[in-house]
C-alpha cells in the first residue's frame, strides 16, 4: 500500500454540532494571527496522524497510528480511548455525538458522544476513508470495496483497486477514488472506472457541487483535475501530489501532501511548506474559515 487519505467534502452535510466549541470564536484561536499557519500542541508524540474532520471551529477530531484518536475542544487537543491499537486511516464527524473512524484489519469505530465502540461488517479488510450524510447513511472505502451503512448493517460494492478517498454532496451523490481504481460515482447506482485523464491512481477527491468536483494525482501538469459536469480539466500544482482536499468556496480550496500545503484561489494553485521541508502532511479539514492539517510526528497545523 502506498498512500491513504481522507476525502473532505465542502462542508458538513448536516451542519455542525453545538456541544463542543459553542465559544469557537472566543476559545483562544485568535492567538493564531489570521492568514498564518500555527502549530497546535498534540497530546501524543511521534505519531503519524492520517486524517482530520472538523465539526465546527471549536470541535475537531483527528486519527492516526496505533489507534490514536484526538479531539480538539476548548482550544485543547486531548487523546480519546479508542479501544484498538490498529492504525486508523480515516475519520468523519457528523456532530459532537456521531463520529466514525476506520483503519487497518477491518477496524470500524463509532462514537456516540460518550465513547468509541467497534462496528463489525468489514471482515479484515484494510479501510482508508469514511464519509456520510447522517447516522444512517455512512460510506467506508477499503481494499477493493465500498461499504454502505444504512443505520443497522453494511452492504458492499466491489471497486477495483484501493479506494483511498470519499467525498459527497448527499445520499445520492458520492465520489470515491484511489490507487488503481480511477474514479467511481454514486447517484443511486454506481458508475465505476471513470477516467479524468491522468492514469489510474487518484489520491484525493473533493465534491463542491454537481458540476464542480476535484481529484488529485501525481501526474506532472495534472496534479489536480476539475470536473465541470461534463469535462475534466487539469490544473497544475507545481509538482505537488496532494493527499487531501478541503473546500471552503469554489475559489478557496486547501490541499495537503508531502511537505506542501496548496491553496486554490479560483484561478491557480500556490504552494507553501509551513511545517518545514521534513513535514509530511496527510489530512486536511475545516469549518467556516478555519482549516486544520495533520501529518507525521503528531504534527497539527491550524489556520484562520
Amino acid at each position: 500500500m502506498l498512500l491513504v487519505v481522507v476525502g473532505c467534502g465542502s462542508s458538513n452535510p448536516a451542519g455542525g454540532g453545538d456541544d463542543a466549541g459553542d465559544d469557537a470564536m472566543g476559545d483562544g484561536m485568535s492567538s493564531c494571527a489570521a492568514g498564518q499557519w500555527c502549530t497546535e500542541v498534540s497530546p501524543v508524540a511521534n505519531t503519524l496522524l492520517h486524517a482530520v474532520s472538523a465539526v465546527n471551529p471549536g470541535d475537531v477530531f483527528a486519527v492516526g497510528d496505533t489507534g490514536t484518536i484526538l479531539r480538539r475542544a476548548n482550544n485543547t487537543w486531548t487523546a480519546m480511548q479508542s479501544g484498538t491499537t490498529e492504525n486508523l486511516r480515516g475519520v468523519w464527524a457528523l456532530d459532537g455525538s456521531e463520529a466514525w473512524a476506520v483503519g487497518e484489519a477491518g477496524t470500524i469505530l463509532r462514537y456516540d458522544g460518550a465513547s468509541w465502540a467497534p462496528v463489525g461488517g468489514a471482515g479484515t479488510l484494510d479501510l482508508f476513508a469514511v464519509w456520510g450524510t447522517s447516522a444512517s447513511d455512512v460510506y467506508v472505502s477499503g481494499a477493493g470495496t465500498v461499504l454502505h451503512w444504512n443505520g443497522s448493517m453494511f452492504s458492499t460494492m466491489p471497486i477495483a483497486g484501493d479506494p483511498f478517498a470519499i467525498s459527497g454532496l448527499g445520499a445520492n451523490d458520492v465520489w470515491v477514488t484511489g490507487e488503481n481504481s480511477r474514479v467511481a460515482h454514486y447517484d443511486g447506482t454506481w458508475t465505476t472506472g471513470i477516467n479524468p485523464g491522468a492514469g489510474n491512481t487518484y489520491f484525493g477527491v473533493l465534491a463542491m457541487a454537481a458540476n464542480d468536483v476535484w481529484v488529485s494525482t501525481f501526474t506532472p501538469g495534472k496534479e489536480t483535475l476539475r470536473f465541470d459536469g461534463s469535462t475534466w480539466t487539469p490544473h497544475p500544482a507545481a509538482g505537488t501530489a496532494f493527499l487531501g482536499l478541503h473546500g471552503i468556496t469554489p475559489s478557496d480550496i486547501w490541499a495537503a501532501g508531502g511537505s506542501k500545503v496548496g491553496h486554490w484561489d479560483g484561478s491557480t494553485w500556490t504552494t507553501d511548506s509551513p511545517g518545514g521541508p521534513a513535514a509530511q502532511f496527510w489530512g486536511v479539514s475545516g469549518a467556516g474559515s478555519f482549516v486544520w492539517i495533520v501529518g507525521s510526528d503528531s504534527l497539527i497545523l491550524h489556520r484562520n
